[in-house]
């Protein structure tokens, strides 16, 4: 999930910003509202814009968040008081690696989103 100011956009199977590297090379699945979204809506350029009204539709067990826009950490109530953000299960991504498509680009992101979803779980295990 990608943070603007007022929307949250969140980031297709095809998309650049990680969305390649998570659902093509690693395979994850996403959450079922997210999965009806990409089934049901046209992403533009792989990217679903969503209300910060309706962002806590579309978290899962865990999310990962791309911090292109509010660099300053001002995100919105709807944003900052879900379970998953209150309980860090947010997994917040480095802007400057998540912008290309490229093979080496996405194996890089893959790589680093597998080393997160690791640490992230074994975390949560303890």
């Amino acid at each position: 999930m990608k943070c603007l100011k007022k929307n949250a956009t969140i980031i297709g199977k095809s998309s650049v910003s990680g969305g390649r590297a998570l659902y093509q090379i690693l395979g994850m699945q996403p959450q079922e509202k997210v999965q009806e979204l990409f089934d049901t809506k046209e992403g533009n350029n792989g990217r679903y814009e969503i209300s910060y009204e309706v962002v806590g539709n579309y978290v899962g067990d865990y999310n990962f968040m791309i911090n292109f826009f509010n660099k300053d950490g001002q995100l919105p109530a709807t944003w900052t008081n879900l379970d998953v953000v209150k309980s860090n299960q947010v997994l917040e991504l480095p802007s400057e690696y998540y912008f290309a498509s490229d093979p080496l680009s996405g194996l890089h992101q893959a790589e680093e989103l597998a080393d997160k979803i690791v640490e992230f779980t074994k975390a949560h295990q303890q």
